[in-house]
């Protein structure tokens, strides 16, 4: 991926992140792993921070600007799965194999909030350009669209197949392809329901495409 500045392109490669200038092809090393591979690994916006996912399930935090600042280092025991820095470069979203996806201060390394909701590995998660919202996807089959302030969450879009989807709010409000909505059922008190039975009243375009836009 490209620098802050443009000028350079950062690389991965086994343990070693490295800088390559454009202008005249020069490579440095900016980051040594110890044990593990470079999984993922992103930079703040204003290019001050490099955020690092390696394959032995540790996150690093580095200062480009002051090598002499140490490397923040936190462990887990998931296997660690994307990384990026929010649009304000103030936090680290991370997801993995524990289900969940996790945000962590940057300047201190401190969890600062756990979106649960998926049932399986959580593959990736990304800011939205304002950093007001997160998005997830899922080995269970779904994505999901979170509220970071209150860290709840805001829709859930099932893939029924290559073309049809569903997308249900938390207050049950849902926005669907026919065939999608036609194969859904609503389960209640061990009875099952089909959609088609509460469209009147739940199938509302209006309200998911209000609350996916802001």
């Amino acid at each position: 991926r490209y620098s802050h500045s443009g000028n350079e392109i950062l690389f991965g490669e086994g343990y070693d992140i490295y800088q390559l200038t454009i202008s005249n092809g020069h490579k440095s090393k900016i980051f040594k792993s110890n044990n593990g591979f470079i999984k993922a690994f992103d930079i703040t916006p204003d290019g001050n921070k490099l955020v690092v996912a390696t394959d032995d399930n540790k996150i690093f935090i580095k200062d480009l600007n002051d090598l002499q600042q140490p490397v923040i280092e936190i462990s887990r025991e998931f296997q660690i799965n994307s990384i990026q820095c929010s649009p304000d470069g103030k936090f680290v979203l991370t997801s993995s194999n524990d289900g969940f996806c996790h945000i962590w201060d940057i300047t201190t390394g401190l969890e600062k909030a756990k979106l649960r909701g998926h049932d399986n590995w959580v593959n990736s998660a990304s800011f939205s350009k304002d950093g007001n919202q997160i998005i997830s996807s899922s080995d269970d089959q779904t994505a999901r669209y979170w509220d970071l302030q209150t860290g709840k969450l805001i829709a859930s879009l099932v893939a029924v197949d290559e073309s049809d989807y569903i997308t249900v709010l938390a207050d049950g409000s849902y926005r669907g392809s026919p065939r999608a909505i036609s194969l859904m059922l609503f389960q209640y008190n061990n009875r099952v329901f089909p959609f088609e039975q509460f469209d009147l009243k739940w199938n509302r375009p209006d309200k998911v495409m209000s609350a996916l836009q802001h």
